[in-house]
């Protein structure tokens, strides 16, 4: 360790120590973070500090780490250094792999039902917590979080702790419970190892599918005014049609409902075993905040500064901002665009939470606007910001007329998926913009 990194953890006891005597809470915990691909690598060790209720961080890189081959700054906040880096709540990529809405809410129930059963009062959940409650197993990307016995990567779990997809009637009904706040100990049981590590507000778990390779099911929820799970899988479908790289994903008929299974593209299956790709959201590229409303430009100019590939990610970007219009997409926040680390540097992801909106719900504007302070619905002026990203006037022309063809399939597809026709009729003017 540093010196630096030792002084940092004497001012830490020290500041301990005197929070102590003024009868102030204060905790320091310490992991060692691991990167695993094929094998496990020791990139650096992590502090986790609580302090009155909030968190702090504080990381320093491990000397193997900074001469390692494949080296990285895992972080856009962590730069590749050997200095000691401090921030308040958690770095950013430790942001990317916690859990989400749908997976704080089950850590959170899972806490109110441990405390009931323990007679005790419920504990708040911080953003540590849930960051070390995780599933170690389906954590998104490849840090694992290894503690202080040098044995148990947190939070314990493994291949067993996934359901298969046999699964899936029992997942589903579990999710409603969920929804329906009518959940019993073994609803939680079931949703938790696989489901709290997952993004977004919407009811899913991680399952097993027939090779034993991780997949994302989607499911229906409680008040969903449309069959969500079915118009995903058409909006992922058009998005291939239009040239966009994709997740493999199928629709399964469950219980009588619709459910999306999606491959996690963080992970590779092939005959010698999984292995783990590190993943980035473009908010953490972005050094932004959830709420901030940064542009497709913004996306593309951090792309060309750290991408792996940004003569074919930058077109491919463009491409996406014009299918979010065309599908009227307004759920493009910068955490669902997602990049994977590649050896020289980060590469666009497959798309994914693709979810059409209404008109009668949302107005048609993007989350993230084509240039800053431009998020309205807007095919020309997509058109006139195509040199940002390395896009001539003719060849994003020709890229714009072959997404609105393959979108204009919209109702072949939904009808090959079984969209009721009353749906059909209701989703058509979500396409006006073609």
């Amino acid at each position: 360790m540093t010196a630096l990194a030792c002084s940092w953890t004497r001012n830490a006891s020290q500041k301990g120590r005197a929070c102590q005597k003024r009868r102030k809470p204060f905790m320091s915990e310490l992991y060692s973070l691991y990167l695993q691909q094929r094998d496990p690598v020791h990139v650096g060790t992590l502090w986790l500090n609580r302090i009155k209720g909030k968190i702090s961080s504080a990381f320093v890189y491990a000397p193997d780490w900074l001469v390692h081959p494949g080296r990285f700054a895992i972080s856009p906040d962590l730069p590749l250094d050997q200095f000691p880096k401090t921030r308040e709540g958690l770095f950013l990529c430790l942001q990317d792999c916690s859990p989400d809405r749908w997976g704080q809410a089950l850590l959170r129930r899972q806490e109110l039902a441990l405390a009931e059963s323990q007679k005790r009062k419920p504990r708040t959940l911080l953003s540590s917590d849930m960051l070390l409650l995780v599933s170690d197993f389906t954590r998104q990307g490849a840090l694992r979080l290894l503690a202080d016995d040098g044995k148990t990567f947190l939070s314990p779990s493994g291949p067993n702790s996934v359901p298969p997809l046999v699964a899936l009637p029992r997942l589903l009904h579990a999710a409603r419970n969920m929804e329906t706040r009518s959940e019993t100990n073994n609803d939680l049981a079931l949703l938790v190892a696989p489901g709290s590590s997952l993004g977004g507000a919407r009811p899913k778990a991680s399952v097993l599918g027939d090779k034993g390779e991780l997949l994302i099911a989607k499911f229906p929820g409680c008040n969903d005014s449309r069959d969500v799970p079915l118009w995903e899988y058409v909006t992922l479908r058009l998005a291939s049609l239009a040239g966009i790289r994709t997740p493999h994903v199928r629709l399964l008929r469950v219980a009588g409902k619709n459910v999306l299974l999606v491959s996690r593209f963080d992970r590779v299956f092939d005959c010698e075993g999984e292995r783990r790709i590190p993943f980035l959201s473009a908010m953490s590229l972005l050094q932004a905040r959830d709420g901030d409303h940064a542009s497709y430009v913004d996306i593309a100019d951090a792309l060309q500064a750290e991408g792996a590939r940004p003569a074919s990610d930058l077109p491919e970007l463009w491409m996406r901002m014009v299918f979010n219009m065309c599908v009227y997409n307004t759920d493009d926040h910068l955490r669902n665009h997602g990049l994977l680390r590649e050896p020289l540097g980060w590469r666009l992801s497959p798309v994914y939470d693709l979810e059409i909106s209404h008109p009668a719900e949302k107005a048609p504007f993007l989350h993230t606007g084509i240039v800053p302070d431009m998020q309205a619905f807007d095919l020309n002026a997509a058109l006139e910001a195509a040199d940002f990203f390395r896009l001539g006037k003719s060849e994003a022309t020709e890229r714009m007329a072959r997404i609105r063809k393959a979108v204009s399939h919209w109702k072949e597809e939904a009808t090959r998926a079984g969209a009721q026709a009353s749906e059909i009729r209701l989703m058509q003017e979500s396409f006006e913009y073609l």
